[in-house]
């Protein structure tokens, strides 16, 4: 694999990994739900091909990007614009502004370090 091809990989798998969630209205309730990997954990975890684990984790976070549906390209999400230096070894993005916490607290890039 060669070296961007594995540094896209790897920004793309800490891009999947962040958590913060969009402010919704009403609240409350109980979510349940199932995950398919039984005890122990998946045997290789790659979040973009898990099943129901991750279907059920995407109901609660939101990544800075993510994979279109046919997985041919990625498509924006807290992030809207994405970009890496000449070696790929410094990534940028842009995050979507207006995007609240369930405490009504702003989305900052503090929030995306934090969560690294």
């Amino acid at each position: 694999m060669s070296k961007k091809v594995f540094s896209i990989f790897l920004t793309v798998m800490i891009a999947l990994t962040i958590a913060p969630v969009y402010a919704q209205g009403g609240g409350g309730g109980t979510l349940i739900g199932a995950f398919d990997i039984g005890p122990g954990g998946a045997p290789q975890v790659i979040p973009f091909f898990d099943t129901a684990g991750r279907t059920w984790l995407s109901k609660i976070w939101s990544p800075l990007i993510s994979w279109n549906e046919d997985m041919s390209a990625l498509s924006p999400q807290l992030a809207t614009e994405w970009m890496a230096n000449e070696d790929a070894t410094v990534w940028t993005f842009k995050l979507r502004e207006g995007v609240l916490w369930h405490d009504g607290e702003a989305f900052t890039a503090d929030d995306v370090v934090f969560s690294l």
